[in-house]
């Protein structure tokens, strides 16, 4: 074999070669959301006014896709108390308030404000978070390993803490390798399972199922509505690359996104030949 003579070097057949890109990001509001999408979200969240619990969902999901809806202090006002009344007149609540003792009706409300619970201390008072711990005693009791990532997620935005046992994370962890076989609801429960820091790695394979639930959805979208926007605001959850729940309350969503298309490699130097 002939030795390299750098003499000969043709600087013209150079290769430069590209960095690595970071793996795809596998839900991007931006890319993945379809006018559709956002012609419901927009659609329930006008039809909902005057329904605070079902309002929140809607904003929620806007707000955690990228497109925040700013609402003026007497627009919180009234939708706080339509929540809070509509709470106080269910007593323990209705339907899932029932088994979470209004965990994620709080949550939501909390992470679509942060300062809600200083503005209005009516939200979160002592006679509204018995039920939650009602029912997060209720759950641990009968260890129903779906509802206590629900309940102590919740808690958690809410500013509390369900005091989670290493022991009972583990739990948590061994049940999702089952719970996903239940491919409808895997999205939310892996992003109960992130807001409370449990390591519970998505895969690729996750992300195909859920974006499969999501297409069910879709088909029937006049009647899934909220349980579409609902899967879109726990794919935003599990696609951010940090998680932060100040101390005190509220849900952060961090991305890192870098536009690997516009970044341009690093030309080695060249030499004079």
């Amino acid at each position: 074999m002939p030795k390299f003579n750098p003499d000969n070097l043709n600087i013209h057949e150079l290769a430069i070669e590209e960095p690595e890109k970071e793996s795809e990001l596998l839900f991007d509001p931006d890319r993945d959301m379809i006018p559709a999408d956002w012609e419901m979200i927009n659609k329930h969240i006008e039809s909902c006014k005057g329904n605070g619990p079902n309002l929140i969902s809607f904003l929620l999901t806007s707000k955690l896709c990228g497109r925040e809806i700013k609402l003026e202090e007497k627009e919180w006002e009234e939708i706080i108390d339509d929540c809070v009344n509509r709470y106080n007149e269910d007593g323990d609540g209705a339907g899932n308030m029932q088994i979470d003792g209004g965990a994620n009706f709080f949550y939501q409300l909390r992470a679509l404000n942060p300062n809600v619970n200083e503005k209005y201390q009516k939200l979160i008072r002592p006679d509204n978070i018995s039920p939650i711990e009602k029912a997060l005693k209720s759950c641990r009791d009968k260890h129903e390993l779906y509802w206590l990532p629900k309940i102590a997620a919740g808690m958690a935005v809410m500013g509390l803490d369900a005091k989670l046992t290493l022991e009972e994370k583990e739990e948590m962890k061994a049940y999702l390798e089952n719970y996903r076989h239940e491919n409808q609801w895997l999205a939310e429960y892996l992003s109960d399972l992130r807001l409370l820091g449990v390591d519970a790695k998505v895969t690729k394979n996750d992300w195909e199922k859920i974006f499969g639930v999501l297409e069910r959805f879709r088909v029937n979208i006049g009647v899934m509505g909220a349980e579409t926007a609902k899967l879109f605001t726990d794919m935003a959850i599990l696609s951010a690359d940090e998680v932060h729940i100040p101390e005190g309350g509220g849900l952060e969503l961090i991305h890192h996104k870098k536009d690997l298309q516009t970044e341009c490699p690093q030309i080695p130097e060249q030499k004079q030949f």
